[in-house]
């Protein structure tokens, strides 16, 4: 019977040794360029959990004001139309994201609003006019 290679972290078979592709230099030591790519992915990972959550409120801002104002939140959701770097009120640079929804005041049109997000905060909540039906 072959003996398994006790070398690199994935079991052999029959004696093959197959190298562990996160070490290139078989000392399990990570290369700049493996912990810089890893390093990447976390960072854009957690970008992205960070945008979802800004989603998530903006969401719930647009449903709120339809709410207040008596009228139909429309597909119970908010589409992303733009992301800009800006300053905030203490001069810290971070994000302005504008998001688009639709609402109806009798369920046979479809009018636009939008949600100002500037960094995790509400900036602002528009609607256009729309006709009030007695």
């Amino acid at each position: 019977m072959k003996e398994k290679s006790s070398r690199g972290s994935h079991p052999s078979a029959e004696g093959w040794h197959f190298p562990d592709p996160l070490f290139s230099n078989g000392n399990h030591e990570l290369d700049f360029s493996t912990l810089f790519i890893l390093l990447l992915l976390a960072a854009l990972g957690s970008f992205w959990l960070h945008s979802l959550r800004i989603l998530e409120i903006a969401r719930d801002a647009a449903k709120k004001a339809c709410i207040r104002t008596d009228v139909q939140f429309l597909d119970d959701t908010v589409a992303s139309t733009s992301m800009a770097m800006t300053r905030d009120h203490s001069g810290r640079r971070i994000f302005r994201r504008s998001y688009r929804f639709e609402f109806s005041e009798t369920g046979d049109s479809r009018i636009e609003g939008q949600v100002l997000m500037l960094g995790d905060s509400v900036e602002s909540v528009t609607m256009d006019a729309y006709r009030i039906m007695p």
